[in-house]
């Protein structure tokens, strides 16, 4: 099995021009009424085309725009002054449990921590 690339960004790793899929997302994700929480985006396609490097890449180009953890950027993401904490969940690598929710819950706290402990929250 190959390994997915959770460094990839749009710049350096976009072998297929996915770029434009993240700006769609991102037109969804501005649009979307705050009053209303949380945005959820599902990723729906055959094993093996790129769903996981493409979800890497955007969450990558969504951190390097993060204005308040890279108030000077060394990388000019199309993606800057979005900030926007995106939560990466893969069901497929979390399909131990009877319950659905508890390592979704899980994953969230983990990846909130470790933002935390980046400095990010």
């Amino acid at each position: 099995m190959d390994q997915v690339n959770v460094k990839a960004t749009f710049r350096d790793d976009d072998l297929f021009a996915r770029k434009q899929y993240a700006k769609i997302g991102m037109k969804l994700i501005e649009n979307h009424p705050t009053e209303k929480g949380a945005c959820t985006i599902a990723i729906d396609a055959p094993w093996g085309v790129g769903k996981s490097t493409f979800l890497h890449m955007w969450i990558n180009e969504l951190d390097l725009g993060n204005t308040l953890m890279y108030p000077e950027p060394t990388y000019r993401s199309e993606f800057r002054g979005k900030n926007v904490l995106p939560i990466y969940y893969n069901a497929w690598e979390n399909d131990f449990s009877d319950s659905a929710m508890v390592p979704l819950l899980y994953t969230i706290c983990a990846q909130l921590d470790k933002k935390y402990d980046d400095g990010w929250l």
